[in-house]
């Protein structure tokens, strides 16, 4: 266990709130006694609210220990250990008491409970000494030993807790128990820090056990004195929470904003402060240019990987992707969708007689053809070496053959440039629809597709055949012999 010394700095304000704090067990207690006793008997009420108020301590004890040992494990800090150790004895105590159920003659204070809240107590103003001091509690072993005390210093507290049950003290030492408890307590919020919200609880205990010290048998003080110490609990397991919701943060001050601490300190040591501050905004900048760069290069490995870096269209795993969403979008909304599955004929033949090179400039070309005719809504991909996949949202059958049949004659009726001369290609396309109310899935639809264009190619190519639900119908080319550069012939359909 390390510890560093933190000096507390008050100001005017934090100062009067801790005289506040510390005077209102004080004002609390007149109050209480400045009434008459109540006419009536309030013993019949006790009996059974009494236990249920220290039933809601127990939980909100309980609470606040398990707060506060979660932070104890991510800060490190010795004062949470030993704030989940109070806070485990009083909700343990607490516990005790609320069951031993409605009994008129043993409810609220009892020598257990004065015990109890005494040796948490303790515990809490040691935590809170600790907590001034910076003490830390560092490395796996240490943090498994203090747990281990931890809980072995709960259960012999709670233990003695449990024994002395049955024991009645005189009034004054169980009065002297709950006063040296409220001390504690109110030391405690004295040493806990410079925060209001930080000292409220051990404040609000602090009165609780007064109130309970010096309470009227018989009188609702004790349900004064258990709201107190109920709404203390409470407060302590949000400041907890609080402090495990918090983000951590880094202040890194700038270059600029660095002074000395003390003038008259060594020049050496100042030297090396501001040789370490520069180092630290350079490491600071040399990581932070490295996430940008590691950013830039998995937004281009994305890129890539969407794109067929050969024709600049959607890659295979990106055009699929793009399938089964509008496949899923057309069942879901009852709307059609087209899909064109476009092979290049004899595209093999081509790499073999003129070479890979002019094959790669023909898919280029074709790929650039389809692009160029395509909508805004729609999608090209190259799922395969020598076709390309078009997905039509909104397309029925005949804007598909439309559009099938202007892209079989843009790409065939005019010649690709090549390193090679002027080359002449012809397309198969395989057609198939999702139409409203069907409820074929991308794989499905894919399928169809390839089944349609597997029809095309078998009729010779340059042909467009539809899918199964059309009888795999072809819209056929009429052959008339022309020359290069004349006017396509004219399409029929089949």
């Amino acid at each position: 266990m390390s510890t560093t010394r933190h000096p507390i700095h008050w100001t005017p304000a934090q100062v009067a709130g801790r005289l506040v704090l510390l005077a209102a067990p004080l004002l609390a207690l007149g109050v209480l006694h400045s009434v008459p006793p109540p006419a009536l008997d309030a013993t019949p009420l006790m009996a059974w609210v009494a236990p249920l108020v220290a039933a809601v301590v127990a939980v909100a004890a309980a609470s606040s220990m398990l707060l506060a040992l979660v932070e104890g494990l991510r800060s490190g800090s010795a004062a949470a250990y030993l704030n989940a150790a109070g806070m485990g004895v009083l909700g343990g105590t607490y516990a005790i008491e609320a069951l031993r159920g409605p009994d008129s003659a043993a409810f609220l204070p009892s020598a257990a409970s004065a015990i109890g809240a005494t040796l948490a107590a303790a515990l809490l103003l040691s935590g809170a000494i600790l907590g001034a001091r910076g003490a830390r509690v560092a490395g796996h072993r240490a943090q498994a030993i203090s747990l281990l005390g931890i809980f072995i210093a709960t259960d012999l507290a709670l233990g003695l807790v449990t024994l002395s049950a049955g024991i009645t003290l005189v009034h004054p030492a169980e009065t002297g128990l709950w006063i040296i408890s409220a001390t504690l307590l109110a030391l405690c919020a004295v040493l806990v820090g410079t925060r209001a919200r930080h000292a409220l609880a051990p404040a609000m205990l602090a009165v609780g056990a007064l109130v309970l010290g010096l309470a009227r048998i018989g009188s609702t003080d004790v349900l004064v004195a258990l709201a107190a110490l109920s709404i203390g609990t409470i407060i302590f397991a949000v400041t907890h929470l609080r402090l495990l919701t918090d983000e951590p943060r880094i202040v890194v001050p700038n270059a600029d904003e660095v002074q000395p601490v003390d003038a008259a300190a060594d020049p050496d040591e100042r030297d090396a402060f501001e040789r370490l501050t520069r180092e630290l905004h350079a490491t600071i900048d040399e990581l932070i240019q490295a996430r940008r760069t590691i950013q830039l290069q998995r937004n281009e490995l994305g890129r890539v990987a969407s794109i067929d870096e050969l024709t600049g269209v959607a890659g295979r795993r990106s055009i699929l992707d793009r399938l089964r969403f509008e496949a899923a979008e057309a069942r879901r909304y009852d709307h059609p969708v087209a899909l064109l599955l476009l092979d290049i004929d004899r595209l093999g033949e081509i790499n073999r007689e003129y070479g890979v090179t002019i094959g790669d400039a023909v898919l280029r070309e074709v790929a650039l053809r389809m692009r160029l005719r395509v909508r805004e809504a729609d999608a090209i991909g190259r799922p395969g070496s020598d076709g390309f996949l078009a997905i039509l949202p909104h397309a029925d059958e005949r804007g598909a053959a439309v559009f099938a049949d202007i892209l079989r004659k843009r790409i065939g009726h005019r010649e690709i440039l090549t390193d090679a001369g002027a080359l002449t290609v012809t397309v198969s396309i395989g057609v198939a629809l999702v139409r409203p109310g069907s409820h074929l899935s991308n794989e499905e639809l894919l399928v169809n597709a390839t089944e349609a264009l597997a029809s095309a190619r078998a009729a010779g190519g340059n042909r467009i055949a539809f899918d199964r639900a059309h009888g795999l119908a072809r819209l056929e080319e009429r052959r008339e012999p022309h020359r290069p550069g004349e006017a396509a012939a004219q399409d029929s359909g089949a």
